[in-house]
Formats: C-alpha cells, sequence, structure tokens
C-alpha cells in the first residue's frame, strides 16, 4: 500500500511539475510584437483619417480617461475588466499579456504596504493608431495621515504639505527590439478622490525610452474642524490617487520588455533629488535620488507587464 501511495505521489509530482515547465515555456514563448501587430491588425478597420491636432486631441482624452482608471477613480476604483469595457467603448484595447515574475501585492524596496498599484496597461487606439503605457494606483487605507504635520488643525480650507515631493510614473526593463518610435506626449495625475484633482503635463523624469515619472506635492487639507482632536476624517489628501501615461506613435510595435508601475512617497523633510531609468535589471531600471536616507519609501507593482 505504502509503494501504492508513493508511486501516486511520484506522478503527481511529476505531472505538476509538467504543467509548471508548460506554464513557463508559454511565458517565455510569448512574443510580444506578434500580440501587438495582431492587435493591430485586428483593428485595422477602425483608423480614421484625422488632422493631426485632431489626433493630439484624441490621444489626451485617452490618457485622461486611461489615468483616472489607473488612479481608482472612476466609479469607486474599477477592476481592469470593467475598466477594458469603457475603454472598448472608446475603441481602445488592452493588449493581452502573461504576467511573470509575479508576487504579491506590491514590491516593496522599504515601506509601502499602504499602497495599491495596478500592473502596467498596454493600450491601442484604433482611431489613432497610437499606443499608450499606463500605470498607477493609490492609498488603500488613510495612513498618509501619520506622515502630515504634528498635530496640525487648522482653519477650514487651509492646506499643508506632506514631506517633499512624490512621484508616480512607469518604468521598463531588460528592454529590447528596435527603438523606432516617439513620444508624442505623456501625462500624470493626481487626486484626493473627491474632486481635489490636477493632470501633470511635462514629466519630472524621463525621456520615455526607458520610461518616465511626474513629481507632484502631496497635500493635506483641512475639511472640518471639532472633536477631541484632528483626525483623518477632518482631512483631504491631495496624493490619495496617482498615474502616469506615455502615448508612442504605431512604431512603439517594434519595441519590447518588461514594465512595472512606480510609486516613490517621502515625508518630514525629505524630498526626492532626481530619478534616473536605465532600462537595465537591478531596481527594475530605477536609480533615485533622495535628499534623505529616511522618512521615504518607493514601492513597484507586483508583477511585470510583458510588452
Amino acid at each position: 500500500m505504502k509503494k501504492v501511495l508513493l508511486l501516486c505521489a511520484a506522478v503527481f509530482l511529476l505531472l505538476g511539475q509538467t504543467v509548471f515547465a508548460q506554464q513557463e515555456n508559454q511565458k517565455a514563448e510569448f512574443d510580444s510584437i506578434k500580440a501587438k501587430k495582431e492587435l493591430v491588425a485586428k483593428h485595422a478597420d477602425k483608423k480614421k483619417n484625422l488632422s493631426e491636432e485632431e489626433m493630439n486631441q484624441r490621444t489626451r482624452e485617452v490618457e485622461r480617461k486611461l489615468n483616472e482608471l489607473a488612479a481608482g477613480v472612476a466609479a469607486g476604483k474599477l477592476g481592469e475588466e470593467e475598466a477594458k469595457v469603457q475603454l472598448e467603448a472608446m475603441d481602445v484595447y488592452m493588449l493581452e499579456v502573461p504576467n511573470q515574475k509575479k508576487e504579491s501585492g506590491v514590491t516593496i524596496l522599504s515601506s509601502g504596504s499602504d499602497i495599491y498599484l495596478n500592473s502596467v496597461w498596454i493600450t491601442y487606439d484604433s482611431i489613432t493608431s497610437r499606443w499608450t503605457v499606463t500605470g498607477g494606483g493609490y492609498w488603500n487605507n488613510t495612513n498618509w495621515f501619520n506622515d502630515g504635520p504634528s498635530f496640525w488643525w487648522g482653519y477650514v480650507g487651509e492646506t499643508k504639505n506632506v514631506g517633499g515631493v512624490d512621484a508616480v510614473g512607469i518604468t521598463y526593463y531588460n528592454t529590447s527590439g528596435t527603438y523606432n518610435t516617439a513620444v508624442i506626449s505623456s501625462l500624470g495625475y493626481v487626486t484626493d478622490h473627491n474632486g481635489w484633482s490636477d493632470y501633470l503635463y511635462n514629466p519630472s523624469h524621463g525621456n520615455g525610452r526607458y520610461g518616465v515619472a511626474f513629481d507632484f506635492q502631496d497635500k493635506m487639507r483641512v475639511q472640518k474642524v471639532g472633536g477631541l482632536g484632528p483626525s483623518p476624517d477632518d482631512f483631504t489628501y491631495y496624493g490619495s490617487g496617482f498615474s502616469a501615461t506615455i502615448t508612442y506613435d504605431s512604431n512603439f510595435t517594434n519595441y519590447n520588455g518588461y514594465a512595472r508601475t512606480m510609486y516613490a512617497h517621502t515625508w518630514d523633510t525629505t524630498t526626492i533629488n532626481s530619478i534616473g531609468f536605465s532600462g537595465g535589471g537591478g531596481q527594475y531600471g530605477v536609480d533615485i535620488s533622495w535628499s534623505s536616507s529616511s522618512n521615504r519609501f518607493v514601492v513597484f507593482n507586483g508583477s511585470d507587464t510583458v510588452f
């Protein structure tokens, strides 16, 4: 009986290893360039003859929609499948890619378990033949309150900074293929999820080849005064949600690699000096220079997006 059980266990183990190997081979065999070309061909009939001005206006509309979805704003933090429905109504389509190097939640290099980050989305606008790469996220609790000015409680409407600047961005690494694409535009977004929002039009770091990042100053604003003392309910946080997009011309089809969403947070007197993108491995191709070795963290979403 023991021999039978051992034999069964060995068979199950072998089957499990075979399935795992097949899954890994499927990932390794995924051809992102081929997948992008197939997506283009599938929706070729939707292409419209627009002027350059009309195309750029359309791109801004698409970027804004993607930013809001990625920041978890629209309709109370939509899931990816719901986001796809809204995008497809605009003739914008997500590239279906396998997740690789999966980790749980976010990849934490210092701290940051309070943060939810989306996997990077690769989307194709069939109207303009442009590709947009999007990453974003939001605070999943009110622990930002702990990073604000200590025991501060001013008048309603008063704002104060939370540390120095934060940053949201997208990083590419282990890239390959032909980089003959052009960056059409990029857009950042920051919000308190309650109407206090801004678009960020000029990236603070990067040129699009290996990623970009947008700096923004996160702030707390007094919503009400009363009770025994300040609490998160008395404030709103400009920085609760954040996202970034990069839009490329049709030649983005020929470029490939791995992408992750990144978010960097500071408090007290710490700020970000610079962010460099190398396209290499290591810290997902990102090197951040901080003004201090404390009171900061950087996080990345928990799986690669192959593009």
